[in-house]
């Protein structure tokens, strides 16, 4: 079966001005959607992984824009005297090793030659050395140096145990999930469509969703899993990131699964969806409310979302750190609707009750993260005077006849 192409059109640094190894950003065949690769302990490629942050990276072109697949060695790049020399991880080891890059190993700056090093498993004395060099060109101390030179080298000693332990964190004592991560990603979808929800379903979808950006069979497989899962309050860390995946999707598909989004709908009335706050980016749950709120907007349902999360912001499950996301999104709704006449907050606003919930509601104020937010907040119940009763409560004093 066909595997996929991905093709190498440049190289980001994690260090200023380009030293050190760079490492390759790929556009799939027929795609510009940028990819990082990620490499197993024999430096193989095991996958790749959509990536969107390069303006946070400094970035050169790829002078071969050399091609790699699944199982392909990965690719590394380094600069030397304004020139790039790209290598796949068994040549640059080869040629690190017997001395033989296309240019003087002992030129290069110390931060280059350390990463060389690390990549081509340099025997322990001589990597050793080149970590020494590099620290005290750092400016660390010859005390901190010879600290630091201990932690090193245990840990090349304790190298293949690390790996050890991150493929027992990716995969347990799962040999279905082992096995099933090198084959073509077609196969691996198939699989996940014949077999029930499982944990080793759990652990093969997590990867494909790593490897597998706009599909419509991921939609398909998020589909099933939730429906198999559909207490979000029981997930566990793996289960929301898998969910967190399938929000994502839906905030930049340009064709949203509507059974996706019907589902959804439901947890984020009940406030069972917000059981991921802690775990996505803030960004990522921002940007799905969004859209969410526009989508059934125009399906007339969008003032059942305002309320929920206003709702969320009352109850004693809010989380704060997702306290500004919600009075973010309502800040961007219209909450000027007020309540039916058969509503407990009949002749109320949203806008009131979200106000009125700010201000009896402590846990709210003290969960805001963002200065700028309170001071807005304290400026509106300071117009609306703070001593006075909402519209459409009762005062303490009258009660409920």
């Amino acid at each position: 079966m066909h595997r996929p192409k991905f093709v190498c059109v440049g190289y980001i640094g994690m260090s200023p001005h380009m030293s050190g190894l760079l490492y390759p950003v790929y556009h799939r065949e027929g795609s510009n959607i940028p990819y990082v690769q990620e490499i197993d302990q024999d430096g193989k490629i095991s996958g790749f992984v959509d990536f969107y942050d390069l303006e946070e990276f400094e970035f050169v072109r790829s002078v071969s824009t050399p091609t790699a697949t699944f199982g392909d060695f990965g690719l590394f790049a380094f600069c030397h005297d304004c020139h790039l020399y790209e290598y796949d991880k068994a040549a640059l080891e080869v040629a690190v090793r017997t001395e033989r890059l296309e240019v003087e190993f002992d030129l290069l700056n110390s931060l280059t030659k350390l990463g060389l090093s690390r990549l081509a498993k340099l025997p322990s004395e001589k990597h050793l050395e080149l970590f020494s060099e590099y620290m005290l060109r750092a400016g660390l101390s010859k005390e901190k140096v010879s600290q630091l030179v201990r932690v090193e080298s245990r840990g090349l000693r304790e190298l293949d145990g690390w790996w050890d332990r991150i493929h027992f964190s990716e995969f347990g004592e799962s040999l279905i999930a082992s096995d099933l991560r090198h084959e073509e990603i077609d196969t691996i979808i198939n699989w996940l469509f014949r077999n029930e929800v499982s944990d080793d379903w759990i652990k093969i979808f997590s990867g494909v969703l790593r490897r597998v950006f706009f599909d419509e069979r991921i939609d398909d497989l998020l589909m099933k899993f939730v429906s198999a899962k559909d207490d979000f309050s029981e997930f566990d860390i793996n289960e929301k990131i898998i969910l967190g995946r399938g929000l994502e999707l839906y905030t930049l598909s340009p064709l949203r699964s509507a059974d996706f989004a019907d589902l959804i709908y439901d947890k984020v009335l009940d406030g069972s969806l917000f059981v991921v706050g802690n775990v996505l980016p803030l960004d990522l749950l921002r940007d799905f409310l969004i859209v969410f709120v526009i989508d059934k907007d125009n399906s007339g349902e969008s003032l059942n979302i305002i309320d929920s999360l206003i709702d969320y912001l009352e109850s004693d499950n809010v989380m704060p750190r997702i306290v500004d996301v919600v009075i973010d999104i309502l800040f961007q709704s219209d909450l000027s609707q007020e309540y039916s006449e058969n509503s407990f907050y009949a002749s109320m606003n949203r806008f009131d009750r979200f106000i009125d919930v700010y201000r009896t509601r402590p846990l709210v104020r003290l969960s805001i993260r963002d200065e700028s937010l309170i001071d807005t907040l304290d400026e509106i119940l300071a117009e609306m005077d703070v001593d006075s009763v909402p519209t459409g409560l009762p005062s303490s004093n009258e009660g409920f006849c």
